[in-house]
């Protein structure tokens, strides 16, 4: 047998990995902004539907003491890491506002209100 009979070669090429690599970064460059406002939409939606729970606390409170006053927190308040949940509360009415974490990356809607008359605020679409 000779040396000059070489058998095949398996593997791929060093141009051939860094196709799959540039097409790789391109897909998480396209993909990653996307994942993000996804995430920063489901963190507003948990604390709109704390806003929503504890709405109802105050209203239960209510019924019971004739007063919004010391109506105790919704067990959500303190689960939401995106978000500070405060509660203004009088005699006569109260608001509720979710406030965003400096890093919770929701810029454009801000403090989430809700009062007692229903009121939202911001009033944008995107936001509720």
């Amino acid at each position: 047998m000779t040396n000059s009979a070489r058998l095949p070669q398996s593997g791929f090429s060093l141009i051939e990995l860094m196709i799959v690599g540039a097409v790789v970064a391109v897909l998480a460059a396209i993909a990653m902004p996307r994942y993000q406002m996804h995430v920063v939409k489901a963190r507003r939606m948990a604390a709109i539907n704390c806003l929503m729970d504890q709405a109802q606390v105050q209203e239960r409170w209510r019924t019971r003491s004739f007063s919004y006053v010391g109506a105790p927190l919704a067990a959500c308040a303190g689960e939401l890491r995106a978000y500070r949940i405060d509660v203004l509360s009088t005699r006569t009415g109260y608001r509720l506002d979710a406030t965003p974490v400096p890093a919770s990356g929701d810029i454009p809607c801000g403090v989430i209100s809700l009062d007692h008359t229903g009121a939202r605020s911001p009033t944008g679409a995107q936001c509720w």
